[in-house]
């Protein structure tokens, strides 16, 4: 429901309550139940509909404007893994050899990546954050994946940045749907 909907349905409500009230006032008038139930009605339906458009409008606030390898939308405290390149690679070596990183989306203030897993020690140990807007990678359809909504449903679905990486490559190997159409 958009902003306009709303509106209507809150006039709607408020106009059914100047009758009710109106009513209210008229000596001896015995106050049609109905009303008041239509009114609780019609005000539950409008705080409904407030809600879903709050709920809405944050999931916009959170989402970055950047798609990753599969089309998703980005958002902040999302994980994601990237890498340097190496697809060609097995899982094997790009463990050894290469420098993927597993890293949580944030505004601070502006997008940056924060890695929180890694399979090379070094890069896993000092926490990097990059800044996009230095970022080497601005083709981030080529390069980022999303492989979690959080940080907890990471630790759930991953032991080791090994583990992500695999799962990457299988979602990679996967059509996308538009490929699918």
């Amino acid at each position: 429901m958009n902003t306009e909907e709303m509106l209507k349905r809150a006039e709607e409500a408020g106009k059914l309550y100047k009758d009710i009230e109106q009513e209210y006032r008229q000596p001896y008038t015995i106050i049609d139940s109905g009303n008041w139930y239509n009114l609780a009605y019609k005000q539950a339906e409008l705080i409904a509909a407030m809600a879903e458009e709050v709920k809405k409008r944050e999931e916009d606030i959170q989402y970055i404007g950047l798609n990753d390898t599969k089309g998703n939308k980005m958002k902040i405290g999302n994980i994601v893994h990237w890498t340097d390149g190496g697809d060609e690679l097995s899982l094997e070596k790009r463990i050894a050899s290469r420098w993927d990183r597993i890293a949580i989306i944030d505004r601070n203030p502006d997008i940056t990546f924060t890695v929180i897993d890694s399979p090379n020690e070094y890069t896993k140990n000092n926490k990097h954050q990059f800044g996009y807007g230095n970022f080497i990678y601005k083709d981030t359809a080529r390069y980022l994946t999303i492989v979690a909504e959080n940080i907890e449903e990471y630790h759930a679905k991953f032991k080791n940045a090994g583990e992500c990486m695999a799962y990457v490559l299988k979602l990679q190997a996967a059509p996308t749907p538009e490929e699918i159409k």
